[in-house]
């Protein structure tokens, strides 16, 4: 019962994900697209907010992917000697690997949250989204991407002391 409960949640969170990343890319092709147009026929139409807002919506963008890819272990990633071990000195190997990335997701987390905190108590006012609000997408992806790695870890290291089931480990290995 719990186990369709969770894949029922997956599927949920995958829809999030991939209806995020729709809008996001729907709207840098239309506020672009508007921009391109705008400046090509000399329009007066003001438009000096969009570079921002683009710029930011490219953040997004990338730290949005970047959770889907983590959660379904599809990153990037230079895993050389762990396809040359046998399943559990490899899994052990991705263990730590895994955890390492773990590591360094948290501490981009950790920091994320102090530039936005500087971002918030620095800011100028002059904006009518404040850039802080819009910013705080990096310490919660990065966060997110850190509990990711760690669910991931925790089934690489259960794979290499030969206690997980194949079903459970992460894709791509």
């Amino acid at each position: 019962m719990a186990d369709g409960r969770a894949h029922v949640l997956l599927r949920s969170v995958r829809w999030v994900e991939a209806g995020i990343l729709t809008l996001i890319v729907g709207w840098l092709v239309g506020i672009t697209g508007l921009q391109i147009i705008a400046r090509n026929l000399n329009w007066t139409l003001n438009l000096a907010w969009a570079d921002s807002l683009i710029r930011v919506s490219i953040l997004w963008l990338g730290l949005v992917g970047a959770v889907a890819a983590a959660r379904e272990y599809r990153h990037i990633r230079i895993d050389l000697v762990a396809r040359f071990l046998p399943q559990r000195p490899g899994a052990a190997v991705e263990t730590v690997t895994t955890l390492f990335a773990c590591l360094v997701c948290g501490l981009l987390g950790w920091h994320g949250t102090r530039f936005v905190i500087d971002e918030r108590v620095f800011a100028s006012g002059s904006e009518t989204i404040p850039l802080w609000i819009l910013q705080s997408v990096m310490p919660v992806c990065f966060f997110v991407i850190a509990l990711i790695y760690l669910f991931h870890a925790v089934l690489f290291f259960l794979k290499a002391i030969g206690a997980a089931a194949t079903d459970s480990e992460p894709q791509d290995r």
